[in-house]
């Protein structure tokens, strides 16, 4: 692979935030003050993280939602002392951990803040029960901004789709949403000055602003404050099997975005949007990264400013080729910062529903991986990398025991130069929810995808600073 489209991107913690569901423009919240961060030199910043509950009374044509999210904590895996967390709303007094997973169930329709007096990650997953049942899986958000990108988005039938603000300050914020569509950006003046008030969420249905369009990227630009903000999107499109897919949005563009999961094969119907949420032209190519090669998907696009490129469906531009499992790099030729937000319609034997999940914007040779499902039937660790070197990985896994699930499955693991890997946790874990710490000697990127009976359910891995 051609070196000089490697770009290096800062390792950090990444500014993301979580989304579990939501309603047609209505608050729900808690007083809540965001602590001021403090740098760790450890794997995890000290600082409060935001996780959202499943605000109450969701519905979608008549029929109500039932739904329980769990939040999943996991101290610093190395040496020292261990991690403190605190949980506010408090449920329980603060708990002690270091290197094994805590778990706090988020029922309440209050966002609930997780303070860690020392290095902690965090994620989310929820378990939708109604007319369309689903798992949706993502981080706590450690930042707020004043702009959040979704390039992925439909109001047409079968897909009803949510924008969930979150206002983690004591002072109301206010928020512009305007549309991208291929013919650029789209304004409508219901959602031009959307409040959110302090410590509270404001949710917006798509499907309430415009009807019966494809295509849709979403901006949400702050007038006044700063929020954070999430995506739920439930689809029953006609011929495909039904599904919740939940998002991060992505607080700012970048010139490169990684998909470990994904693939060209019968039962799988996986779609690319791309968003320049800029006021210059973008110019990007799309690549498929297999076991043993790298595929051209798309070649020097255009990407006009405030627009979206047109979904690109992997299986209709290889013509059916079937490639079994692929990731994708998406990159910006002309170093304008885009954005790039991966779905995936399932129906194999081991994956049915649909996933959508903003990519990652950076390489680490570290990352941690929370669990995207609980009593999974399928769960996998995806890796990918961009390096001209083979790289060697080590897989830990930490369960709620306190003691690492340790396996010569999980060692000595290599990646080919510019290859993918898939790595089988199901028979390791023994349907233990599990964090999955990820170490390698090079770049790489890593996301999980996990499944039940209900859905599939996919969750974008957290880079780690050393």
């Amino acid at each position: 692979m051609d070196p000089d489209r490697r770009r290096e991107i800062s390792v950090g913690m990444a500014a993301v935030a979580v989304v579990l569901a939501g309603i047609a423009v209505q608050t729900v919240g808690a007083d809540v003050e965001p602590a001021e961060p403090a740098r760790s030199k450890s794997l995890f910043y000290e600082r409060s993280q935001y996780c959202m509950p499943v605000p109450g009374g969701l519905d979608l044509s008549g029929e109500a939602f039932e739904a329980d999210a769990t939040a999943h904590l996991i101290g610093s895996p190395t040496d020292g002392d261990p991690v403190t967390i605190g949980i506010d709303p408090s449920t329980s007094d603060p708990v002690e951990t270091q290197g094994n997973l805590v778990t706090v169930g988020v029922t309440d329709q209050a966002p609930v803040r997780l303070v860690g007096y020392g290095p902690i990650g965090a994620s989310t997953f929820t378990a939708f029960r109604g007319p369309t049942e689903g798992l949706g899986a993502a981080e706590c958000s450690q930042d707020a901004s004043s702009e959040w990108v979704f390039p992925a988005g439909s109001s047409a039938r079968g897909f009803n789709e949510w924008i969930v603000l979150y206002n983690p300050f004591p002072d109301e914020a206010v928020v512009r949403i305007d549309f991208l569509t291929e013919e650029g950006p789209l304004a409508k003046s219901a959602v031009s000055d959307v409040p959110v008030p302090a410590g509270q969420i404001t949710t917006v249905r798509v499907n309430d602003v415009l009807l019966q369009r494809k295509g849709l990227g979403v901006r949400a630009r702050s007038i006044r404050g700063r929020v954070v903000a999430w995506k739920t999107m439930f689809a029953q499109p006609e011929g495909r099997a039904p599904g919740v897919g939940v998002t991060l949005g992505a607080p700012k563009g970048a010139t490169d975005w990684y998909f470990p999961v994904g693939g060209s094969a019968a039962g799988i119907e996986e779609h690319i949007s791309i968003a320049n949420p800029t006021s210059n032209e973008a110019i990007v190519t799309v690549l498929a990264i297999t076991d043993s090669e790298a595929i051209p998907i798309a070649s020097e696009e255009t990407i006009p400013a405030g627009s979206v490129l047109p979904d690109i469906n992997l299986r209709e531009v290889l013509e059916g080729r079937d490639l079994g499992g692929a990731s994708v790099w998406v990159s910006s030729l002309n170093d304008i910062e885009v954005v790039a937000e991966q779905s995936i319609f399932y129906n194999d034997e081991t994956f049915k529903g649909y996933v959508t999940e903003v990519g990652a914007s950076s390489i680490a040779n570290s990352w941690w991986v929370g669990p995207a499902a609980a009593n999974a039937t399928s769960d996998a660790l995806l890796l990918m990398t961009t390096s001209e070197d083979e790289v060697a990985v080590d897989v830990q896994l930490f369960a709620q025991d306190g003691e690492p699930i340790t396996s010569a499955e999980l060692s000595g693991l290599t990646i080919s130069a510019g290859g993918r890997l898939r790595i089988p946790l199901d028979e390791i874990t023994g349907g233990r929810v599990a964090v999955a710490l990820v170490r390698a000697s090079d770049g790489i990127v890593a996301q999980r995808i996990s499944a039940t009976s209900s859905d599939v359910s996919t969750l974008m891995g957290t880079p780690l600073g050393e």
